[in-house]
């Protein structure tokens, strides 16, 4: 999909076409997962259908979780991971809504712990830490909330995968410190080098 077909495509037609015909587009937006640039504004569609049809959405992003896991992770399969990144993406999403009811938040979280629990690999491990961090940086009163779940998701990573983690973290943090205003020439030269 090109730049000028996706940008409608993601901020017109999907929010449109979403919340009305959810059930017939899932099989079609589950194969758009191949295309991370599309997970943003996927998950924004998600997110919002979610305040108007939660069990549907908590339907269609289990099963998407399901059919993943049942796949082996050594398949080298990309709609799996894909699939679990973005299933991933989606309950942090929903868990960091304001609007959502502590009941709601919860769920959230127990599905990415059941994810994590399910398939412990780095890539989830990460793509879970990472994906919380970036949402606790727009608002750190809710890391609180999430600090335990993060903590028992940390302690089951072995050693590679946590100097892994430390790796994405630090990558996270230089690029936050490159992108403000006035940011830090050094932090930029450095990770220039580090290919950051």
């Amino acid at each position: 999909m090109s730049k000028n077909v996706r940008r409608p495509w993601n901020h017109y037609t999907l929010p449109m076409l979403l919340p009305l015909h959810l059930s017939q587009l899932g099989r079609l937006i589950r194969k758009m997962l191949l295309n991370v640039e599309l997970h943003k504004s996927l998950t924004e569609a998600f997110v919002a259908l979610y305040s108007k049809n939660k069990t549907s959405v908590l339907n269609i992003l289990t099963s998407w979780r399901e059919d993943a896991l049942k796949v082996s992770p050594s398949s080298n399969n990309k709609l799996r991971d894909k699939s679990l990144a973005f299933v991933i993406r989606t309950f942090i999403a929903i868990w960091h809504i304001e609007e959502v009811e502590h009941s709601n938040r919860t769920i959230a979280l127990n599905e990415l712990y059941y994810i994590f629990q399910n398939e412990n690999t780095i890539l989830v491990g990460i793509s879970i830490v990472d994906t919380i961090m970036a949402y606790t940086i727009q608002d750190s009163s809710r890391f609180t909330e999430i600090e335990d779940f993060l903590c028992s998701v940390i302690v089951e990573m072995n050693e590679q995968e946590l100097i892994d983690l430390a790796q994405v973290l630090s990558n996270h943090y230089l690029q936050e410190r490159i992108n403000l205003k006035g940011g830090d020439d050094v932090f930029a030269n450095k990770s220039e080098k580090n290919g950051v």
